[in-house]
């Protein structure tokens, strides 16, 4: 389910047409944080899943909440980037990424210079 959607760029269309149907409301926040504490809290998954079934995407239960986080934070950055730019989009995309969390802490610890490394401090 998430590829068809994500392949026939069903995903972004919609983000822009709730983005422009919801202008006013979206551009009265003055940081993408506010915005995305916002943005979570709409039934966006269901109304994307709504507009990919008018655009001959059906419905799949089980792949649509496997899919979810995955759907929703990918909405939430482009809505989001629609308001606040490249970096704001960036930011929501890799939010919840463990990875980048991950890479981050290493960063900010000190563990990930050359010689961190070479002592295998990450660990």
């Amino acid at each position: 389910y998430y590829n068809l959607v994500v392949n026939n760029r069903l995903d972004e269309q919609y983000a822009m047409l709730y983005s422009d149907m919801n202008k006013g409301k979206l551009s009265s926040f003055g940081s993408w944080e506010e915005l995305y504490h916002y943005l979570r809290q709409q039934p966006l998954l269901m109304n994307l899943v709504s507009y990919a079934d008018h655009h001959g995407i059906r419905r799949r239960p089980y792949y649509i909440q496997e899919s979810a986080e995955l759907l929703e934070n990918t909405m939430y950055a482009y809505i989001v980037r629609n308001f606040f730019g490249e970096e704001a989009f960036w930011a929501v995309y890799h939010k919840r990424d463990k990875l980048i969390k991950k890479g981050i802490e290493l960063i900010e610890t000190g563990k990930a210079s050359p010689e961190a490394v070479v002592r295998e401090a990450y660990r």
